[in-house]
């Protein structure tokens, strides 16, 4: 409603006259009351007097919402201009009626044409526009993926972890919405041959991450893992099919000429720098070019350094050093980024004014302090003061101290993690902390943190805070510093961003000056004209004695059209600052290096969980001797990691040496050779170092090869046959009658004779003209094709 509004021909709900005695020259103060004007809603007053026009427009209250994402759509609540919930209020939106239940929630189902869309918001007396952002239904699937580097030793059993992570436009979802999950892995060796598996076992729970075990292939150069499910669309009425993978690249030195290589590990709190062959052997007395990089500052420091006898070079522990870049002799050049405790913090905190906001604090130092810290508060975008004293550090939490509202600007410098935090004075709703001009949502008040590691003699214990009941702990235990980060694999998953609504104020207009048309002040005049009684005699005339009567001009007056009020600015709506889905920076999958000569892969652990008192105990023998210790904690919304070194065990190396060459007095030749292995045979490999091969145990895997070799997108529609045994009969009769065909009556005659049986050969007896195949498949007598002229037509 504007204030231009046309209003002539109305009845008005109140209508009052007031006459005034002071000269129109002079300005008076007039002060009007308008007790009828109790209920919210929108009014006009017009002041009419002396053939102009003045007009107040008067918005008294309104209704807005709050929104969150669910399964079934928007989950809309209804406030009033309190903040207070209106129950079984209506909502209007695209030619539908909503009704709200009693805690003034509506479920307003996803749209096929999203769009910012107007909704009204209606109680039984008051209706107020607004907009709202409507989404389509969007399924995404993250998965965080993660294998240690040092798992991967060729033809060694390696374990692949896989966090999932399901969301709706951005907002996480429960993962029971999964359906079919599948893994494929796909790897690639030096010469460029690709193999694939695919497993369907998989079994998914909320408090714990997908665990497989595979082995190793020999001579590998890449390796995907590609993770698909399918979850049910209720607008489209179907399955969607989700994916998410993760490749890894491991010894590329085998693809150069390269014989020796770098490698960094940390060795109780040092860092140490080797050099070694391709086998593993140290090589001492070899220059080592340096390069170091500060966090705090732009250049780089060089420095040659030379290995010792042991053909190593010990760095130190490397405080505050973000990058390390070292390049020996023969040209081989590693660049390592110093991984710190990492959390993974939220771009911005809401909270309610005058209470305490908690962020991890990864740090050692028990006093809090201007090298790590920085909190400055602003306005818009601009700083206008140091807030540094409501900082404080209570067992590893970051504490904000009470502030009033407003928004201001935390810095972990170490970590270079911003937060804005912002802050609001209003009532507390479920997750929502409702201000006068601002509402926010809360999200995670009590974040999962990892206190310092506490290393003991034979023990090692890790002290989980808030913890809850899908609080999982993984565990590393490396020789050499990670070339796969593990933080950054598995914080892909994370939680949404934390949303907000901007509540404009409502404005009141007045106008003023407007000069009414000459019909309406001919309306009024009347209406307030004197009344007197009606006279039906004849009128007595002045003249007596008239002149004679002429021609005469009558000229005409027309009714002055009036003015308009100029239009008023439309109310601004209620402004919608969604939390958009969170989503971390991918770590590292990238090896230059070769690590097969390792005789000992990485311990690890997965899927710990701490107990009651958020306490996990590690027997140090469970870690072999790898010293180079890695913590990962996740549950839904967080992901920490925390790191330490321990004294350096004794890991063993495995002999690569060619112990058993080729006669060279002998000619050989390298064959490719297919062996078919019927049950209870066996299949011997007399030297497995110098030989490849690929097993093909299911149908599946078959399946695979000959659409990787032939290339034929007619395989591929084929592949329901790979799930028949779980179709439904229906499914079964729909696929057949869609696919028949000679093959497709071989392979089920095979694989499921009773269905064939029962479906198949009433068909085939019946078919007026038999092929070769169809006589086969019924047992008939082939004898006829021993003739030349039917041998030579099949």
């Amino acid at each position: 409603v504007s204030t231009d509004i046309v209003l002539e021909g109305l009845v008005p709900n109140a209508e009052a006259t007031y006459e005034y005695a002071e000269p129109s020259l002079r300005r008076v103060r007039r002060h009007f009351d308008f007790p009828s004007l109790r209920e919210p809603g929108v009014y006009v007053v017009d002041f009419i007097g002396n053939g102009k026009s003045s007009r107040a427009l008067i918005r008294k209250g309104q209704l807005h919402f709050i929104a969150r994402t669910s399964t079934a759509g928007h989950v809309l609540t209804i406030l009033n201009a309190s903040n207070e919930i209106v129950p079984n209020a209506k909502v209007y939106f695209g030619g539908h009626e909503y009704t709200a239940d009693d805690q003034g929630h509506v479920a307003i189902p996803f749209s096929t044409n999203p769009g910012q869309q107007p909704i009204v918001l209606a109680t039984a007396k008051f209706a107020s526009l607004q907009f709202l952002q409507h989404d389509a239904e969007n399924y995404s699937l993250t998965a965080g993926i993660h294998v240690d580097r040092e798992q991967l030793l060729e033809r060694e059993k390696a374990r692949v972890l896989i966090r999932p992570g399901l969301n709706l436009n951005g907002t996480p979802v429960t993962l029971s919405l999964l359906e079919d999950l599948r893994l494929t892995i796909t790897s690639t060796d030096i010469d460029g041959v690709s193999a694939s598996k695919e497993v369907d076992d998989l079994k998914l729970d909320e408090n714990q991450d997908i665990v497989h075990e595979f082995q190793t292939p020999q001579r590998l150069s890449t390796i995907s893992f590609t993770l698909q499910a399918k979850v049910k669309s209720l607008t489209r009425s179907e399955k969607v099919t989700l994916t998410s993978s993760a490749t890894f690249t491991l010894n590329q030195i085998d693809t150069t000429d390269k014989i020796q290589d770098l490698f960094l590990t940390a060795v109780e709190g040092q860092y140490v720098l080797a050099l070694l062959g391709k086998t593993g052997e140290i090589l001492p007395d070899r220059a080592i070019q340096l390069k170091v990089k500060h966090r705090d500052f732009r250049d780089e420091y060089h420095a040659n350094l030379q290995t010792d006898e042991t053909g190593t070079v010990w760095l130190g522990p490397l405080h505050d050093i973000a990058q390390v870049t070292a390049t020996e002799p023969g040209g081989v050049s590693h660049t390592w980024q110093l991984r710190e405790d990492r959390h993974s913090y939220y771009s911005a905190i809401h909270g309610r004014a005058g209470s305490i906001v908690e962020v991890p604090y990864m740090g050692t130092k028990a006093q809090v302090t201007r090298d790590e810290v920085s909190f400055l508060e602003l306005r818009g975008d601009t700083f206008i003061a140091d807030r540094f004293d409501a900082l404080s550090i209570d067992g590893g939490i970051l504490r904000v101290g009470e502030l009033p509202p407003g928004d201001y600007d935390l810095l972990l410098k170490r970590s270079g993690a911003r937060m804005r935090i912002r802050l609001t004075d209003g009532a507390k709703l479920d997750d929502w902390v409702l201000g006068e001009y601002r509402q926010l949502e809360t999200r995670d008040n009590s974040p999962l943190q990892l206190d310092p590691i506490q290393v003991g003699e034979k023990t090692i214990t890790v002290n989980v805070r808030n913890a809850n009941p899908f609080t999982r702990v993984h565990v590393f235990a490396t020789r050499f510093v990670p070339a796969y980060d593990p933080f950054g694999n598995l914080s892909i998953v994370r939680d949404a961003e934390p949303s907000r609504y901007l509540l404009p104020e409502q404005l009141s207009h007045f106008m003023e000056g407007r000069i009414i048309g000459d019909e309406i002040r001919y309306i009024l005049d009347r209406k307030y004209a004197p009344k007197y009684p009606g006279n039906m005699l004849e009128r007595p005339e002045l003249l007596l004695n008239p002149w004679a009567i002429r021609q005469t001009e009558t000229s005409q007056q027309e009714a002055q059209l009036g003015s308009e009020f100029a239009p008023s600015a439309d109310p601004q709506a209620m402004t919608a600052k969604p939390g958009q889905g969170g989503r971390g920076v991918d770590g590292e999958r990238t090896d230059f290096s070769t690590l097969d000569f390792l005789a000992l892969d990485s311990a690890v652990l997965l899927n710990l969980a701490p107990n009651e008192e958020g306490q996990l105990t590690l027997d140090r023998d469970a870690l072999g001797p790898h010293q180079h210790l890695h913590i990962v904690a996740v549950d839904p919304q967080n992901t920490v990691y925390r790191t330490t070194s321990l004294a350096a065990g004794d890991v063993p190396f495995e002999d690569l040496r060619l112990a058993d060459g080729l006669d060279p007095d002998k000619h050989f030749t390298q064959q490719k050779q297919t062996s078919v292995i019927q049950p209870g045979e066996e299949f011997v490999l007399p030297d497995i170092t110098s030989s490849r091969f690929e097993l093909y145990d299911s149908l599946r895997r078959v399946h695979s090869l000959y659409v990787t070799l032939s290339n034929n997108p007619n395989l591929v529609e084929f592949n329901f046959v790979l799930n028949w045994p779980k179709l439904t009969p229906d499914e079964k009769r729909s696929k057949y009658s869609q696919y028949a065909s000679h093959e497709l009556h071989f392979f089920l005659a095979q694989k499921d004779p009773q269905w064939f049986n029962e479906n198949i050969r009433p068909y085939l007896e019946n078919k007026k003209d038999k092929t070769f195949l169809d006589q086969y498949l019924l047992g008939e007598n082939l004898s006829q094709y021993l003739f030349p002229w039917e041998f030579e037509r099949l």
